[in-house]
């Protein structure tokens, strides 16, 4: 145990000490660093309503190819639908988690990028608006395009559209209308 807990102190101390490097332009006095992590919280996008991403880039600078992981709820809600004319309570949904992944691609530089990306939504229910085929869990791909601002204070706003794709393509809204994505966040 006394090894574990000592094993873990060094661990962060070696972290917080290769963390505190910075790389600096001949050029300049000013500090130069590539923050390429990203943890932000979003509101609809891959996560199908509101979640906490975490976002790496394989490069290890701000832009290339990486990855996005997620988890995300979608709160309880009830669904209609119009029989003979009237609009009638049809069920009673409950919670749901999402849990997002995949791969996307980030381009530009400073504090202006774009990315592109596209995986799957794993949801732990089943949601009409999504899919019909399924009762007790859901997968959707999906595909986004977002900006991303980096300001100088670590954070980070992205804006954009997602798509979703389900089992019902095409005969579902969701698979036909992109719905918009917005996140704030962390880098480091």
């Amino acid at each position: 145990m006394k090894s574990t807990i000592t094993t873990v102190i060094a661990l962060l101390v070696y972290a917080c000490s290769v963390s505190a490097q910075v790389n600096t332009d001949n050029s300049t006095d000013q500090p130069t660093r590539s923050y390429f992590q990203q943890v932000y919280f979003s509101i609809w996008g891959p996560t199908a309503f509101a979640g906490v991403n975490y976002d790496i880039r394989f490069t290890g600078k701000e832009n290339g190819i990486g990855a996005r992981a997620g988890l995300g709820v979608i709160p309880q809600y009830v669904e209609y639908r119009t029989i003979n004319g009237s609009k009638q309570r049809t069920e009673y949904r409950p919670t749901i988690l999402s849990i997002p992944f995949g791969l996307n691609y980030v381009i530009g530089k400073k504090k202006h990028f774009v990315e592109v990306g596209g995986g799957m939504t794993y949801l732990t229910g089943d949601s009409l608006w999504y899919d019909d085929v399924t009762t007790t869990y859901t997968w959707l791909g999906w595909w986004g395009v977002n900006y991303r601002l980096n300001m100088r204070n670590r954070i980070s706003m992205r804006a954009g559209l997602s798509g979703f794709i389900s089992s019902e393509f095409g005969s579902k809204l969701s698979s036909r209308i992109p719905v918009p994505e917005w996140s704030i966040g962390y880098r480091f």
